[in-house]
């Protein structure tokens, strides 16, 4: 088939939709889309379209100059076999400070998988001002972006009127360190834009999770939040070190995507020499894999029933691990925060009603600092950790 062909050069085309018999064998459903600058979306088993990826992301979160939005300009599109389970892609990515060549392999399912690699070039970019005395040379170079929703969730202390308890597509960034470390950081939506780093050595994973799966919490009839998609990203290789960002914009409404989340490599490439990537998305409702196991499962935050400029933070921890503990014999919580604060209690209860762990933290901000504070809290029995790494970048009003 000869679809040069068949669709005339000034069609206006802005990318195209892959179809697949994803949920009965009988019709063709969406399974991606690839539209808009090097945005895509992929869907898995009964998913609706929530967070999309992107081909790269330069100085995305800088305020001290524009973000680059790099473009897929050409794709040769692979024919799928009646038989075959897997789509194959190829594109060409281009933009000011660099150009790349990438292949997609996509295989179908309840959890959809995209495995992706790409040779990218990178211009002059440490001498760009000789080029262009408004440039300027290159902060970030973001390796598998991705880009989501967070309006309010349940550790929101920004109230909007709005009938719903939660609207959003993702609730948290899970970071899989080297050493094994869970990190599970709650996102939100401050009244400022807010941009963090986590710094990382030859990461096993990160990804934008939506990990409420109740349609009670929503309560959404038009925009099945419970249904949309959390992205893992797996790097094939040893990526080195590097920092995963998190950028969360300010949002007064849910049409807007305010969250970023990607790693940059600490050593940049060289300017004209190939630098290659390769990872893999999972698409995933987590029904057939588990991320996570002994996991954090909400946060809540609020005022201090008796110090009006305290804050309680209550954080619900669950999983195999945590189930086995008996009521009488409690995990203990270790948390800390940053100087400009202080925790001044520290509790662990057993919740009877949902057979889990909740951790109840009273943080009093020093009066003098109003920058944000960053807390962190884990499980251990004994010597054992058996929970998550619960972390937190608590914003002053």
């Amino acid at each position: 088939m000869n679809i040069a062909k068949q669709i005339p050069t000034d069609t206006g085309y802005a990318g195209f939709r892959i179809l697949n018999p994803l949920n009965s064998p009988n019709r063709f459903d969406e399974l991606g889309s690839f539209l808009g600058a090097s945005y895509f979306r992929l869907l898995g088993k009964g998913q609706r379209y929530g967070q999309s990826a992107r081909g790269l992301a330069i100085d995305s979160g800088e305020t001290d100059r524009p973000e680059e939005f790099p473009i897929f300009t050409d794709w040769w599109l692979g024919k799928p076999q009646k038989e075959d389970s897997q789509v194959r892609l190829y594109a060409i990515l281009d933009s000011v400070s660099c150009v790349g060549a990438y292949e997609f392999l996509i295989q179908p399912g309840e959890t959809t998988i995209a495995d992706i690699e790409c040779v990218l070039y990178f211009r002059e970019t440490n001498n760009v001002a000789a080029v262009d005395p408004k440039r300027k040379p290159i902060t970030s170079i973001g390796i598998a972006p991705l880009t989501s929703m967070f309006w309010f969730g349940k550790n929101s202390e920004r109230k909007f009127d709005d009938y719903r308890p939660e609207a959003h597509d993702s609730d948290g960034l899970l970071m899989h360190m080297e050493n094994g470390e869970m990190l599970w950081r709650p996102l939100n939506n401050a009244s400022v834009m807010r941009h963090q780093r986590f710094a990382t050595k030859n990461l096993r994973g990160f990804g934008l999770l939506q990990r409420e799966r109740s349609f009670e919490a929503y309560q959404d009839m038009f925009n099945y939040y419970h249904q949309v998609p959390s992205v893992w990203v797996v790097p094939r290789g040893n990526w080195g070190e590097g920092d995963v960002h998190l950028l969360e914009l300010s949002t007064q409404y849910e049409g807007l995507d305010n969250i970023v989340a990607f790693w940059d490599p600490k050593v940049k490439p060289e300017p004209m020499r190939p630098k290659r990537f390769a990872y893999t998305l999972y698409w995933t409702s987590e029904n057939d894999m588990k991320l996570s196991q002994n996991r954090v499962v909400s946060t809540r935050i609020g005022t201090h029933p008796r110090h009006s400029d305290w804050r309680q933070i209550v954080i619900d921890f669950e999983g195999p691990r945590l189930a086995v503990i008996a009521e009488t014999n409690a995990p203990v919580a270790i948390a800390n925060c940053s100087d400009n604060a202080v925790l001044t209690e520290n509790q662990v209860f057993y919740n009877p009603i949902k057979k889990n762990w909740r951790v109840i933290l009273a943080m009093q901000p020093r009066a003098e600092n109003k920058d944000p504070v960053d807390i962190r809290c884990t499980l251990k029995q004994g010597d054992e950790t058996v929970s998550e790494t619960w972390t937190y970048h608590w914003s002053p009003p």
